[in-house]
């Protein structure tokens, strides 16, 4: 009893464990670099009850990491980023500073959360002035 070969996946290289796809073979998919695996990685064939054997799980797809990323949100105004990019993927972080003399109020950090689209976890901070006393 062996499954029907699940094709291969855009983007991606595959292991096979057993050419002839024998109940209990697996393969494994590996999204090329630049590309981010959405599914199950691992299918394995399994024999049912009834029927042909047939595999645990559908093939999975190989997203272009730039179609997930954040794009770069800017500048808070009297502010920089650390680690400047055009492009985070998801669970990245950006971290904002505020220059002398100025405060950063919100968030320091923010992180690029997985979505369609994939979003920032929140707004850009605000560096706001502080009160200089003058004589």
């Amino acid at each position: 009893m062996y499954c029907t070969d699940p094709g291969e996946v855009e983007h991606s290289t595959r292991l096979i464990s057993d050419p002839v796809l024998l109940v209990g073979t697996t393969i494994q998919y590996t999204c090329n670099p630049g590309f981010v695996l959405e599914g199950s990685s691992l299918l394995t064939c399994y024999s049912r009850e009834t029927g042909t054997p047939i595999w645990t799980s559908r093939l999975p797809h190989c997203v272009s990491e730039e179609s997930l990323a954040c794009d770069n949100p800017g500048l808070p105004e009297n502010g920089y980023q650390i680690l400047y990019k055009r492009l985070y993927l998801p669970g990245e972080s950006l971290t904002f500073m505020c220059y002398e003399g100025f405060e950063l109020m919100g968030e320091v950090t923010i992180k690029c959360i997985l979505g369609q689209p994939s979003h920032w976890s929140g707004p850009l901070p605000i560096c706001k002035g502080q009160s200089s006393h003058r004589h």
